[in-house]
């Protein structure tokens, strides 16, 4: 099947008349479309973090984030959409670019939030004073793949 044929008549020739072309021709555009969306939208990221986008490059650094993630945190946040707690796609910018009072806070929000800081504080009324689970086992190294897992 040549590619030419999709700019042939129907499409670009007003002198054309002949309906079962036309017709044959709308469904080959149509199944061509139909898989060049297939193919290039494949290609695309699909969202999911790969080892690529951590800044160490360790795979089992990614893969503890990713299991650590879906251990501890799934329950209650997604990515991209809030659940029980707010979505976490964009936090590391929310909080200031701060890695260290968002380590704080996913360790123990509540002693955080005591400490008065204004972006733990708003946080915690938005979501109708709701306490996040304190994680205190989690050792810095796991925190910052999971800060990085979530940026």
């Amino acid at each position: 099947m040549a590619l030419h044929y999709l700019f042939e008549a129907p499409f670009f020739c007003p002198n054309f008349t002949t309906i079962k072309y036309h017709t044959r021709m709308s469904k080959k555009f149509w199944v061509i479309s139909y898989f060049a969306i297939i193919v290039f939208g494949a290609c695309g990221n699909s969202g999911e973090k790969t080892i690529g986008d951590f800044k160490t490059g360790d795979a089992t650094t990614a893969s503890a984030a990713e299991n650590i993630f879906k251990e501890k945190c799934s329950m209650c946040h997604n990515i991209n959409e809030d659940k029980i707690g707010p979505a976490l796609a964009g936090t590391w910018l929310r909080w200031g670019k701060d890695a260290e009072k968002l380590k704080a806070f996913i360790k123990n929000s509540q002693a955080y939030i005591n400490t008065g800081d204004p972006y733990a504080t708003k946080l915690y009324e938005k979501w109708n004073r709701s306490n996040m689970p304190a994680f205190p086992n989690l050792t810095d190294k796991e925190l910052d793949a999971l800060v990085e897992y979530v940026q």
